[in-house]
């Protein structure tokens, strides 16, 4: 006759069973990879104010010209981030964080934008640099919060498929300024 497990044995089968499937999942799609044990570097407890909000800002690419309506600026401590929006061809938003006047981190719709409102941006700052990081790496600390996934499974058929990406509503301005917050840091903007 066998003798039930204790809360303590069955919660360290758990763990086993959890470690053993955990890359599986992750390398299908099905659990973003994420910083575990970690804490946000005190981005749940940054506030962001709005200090200026302009219509119809243009920036000039090498070949096209963003059309920002509107781009407004916040500021966190030293930090201050603009996030713009300009609608992409098919009339759903896209956004662009700004930093000194520059973008550098971007969000476009997901395929299923019409009925979630989601906007996807790609996580870069791997190695420090603009590498974009998979849905298999681990992540910075700055992501442990928030939204992650692959970024073909929100953009069937992008050409960075594998890329790992922030999923905001298209309204969630506070997350898209901490995804902002975590580039500047990642690749020392």
């Amino acid at each position: 006759m066998t003798q039930p497990m204790t809360t303590e044995q069955f919660e360290k089968v758990v763990q086993q069973v959890v470690a053993a499937v955990e890359p599986w999942m992750i390398a299908n799609g099905i659990l973003a990879a994420s910083a575990i044990g970690s804490t946000p570097m005190g981005d749940e407890s940054v506030s962001w104010t709005k200090v200026d909000e302009q219509h119809g800002v243009d920036y000039t690419w090498p070949d096209s010209t963003s059309h920002f309506d509107p781009l407004s600026t916040y500021r966190s401590g030293n930090l201050e981030l603009a996030v713009g929006f300009e609608p992409d061809g098919n009339g759903n938003p896209t956004s662009q964080i700004l930093k000194d006047g520059v973008p550098f981190a971007s969000f476009q719709p997901a395929a299923d934008f019409g009925q979630t409102k989601e906007l996807v941006g790609i996580i870069r700052g791997r190695e420090g640099g603009r590498k974009m990081f998979s849905n298999t790496d681990p992540l910075p600390p700055q992501y442990a919060e928030m939204t992650i996934a692959r970024l073909s499974d929100r953009i069937p058929g992008h050409r960075f498929r594998n890329a790992a990406c922030v999923v905001v509503k298209d309204d969630d301005i506070e997350s898209m300024l901490r995804h902002g917050k975590a580039q500047v840091e990642l690749r020392g903007l």
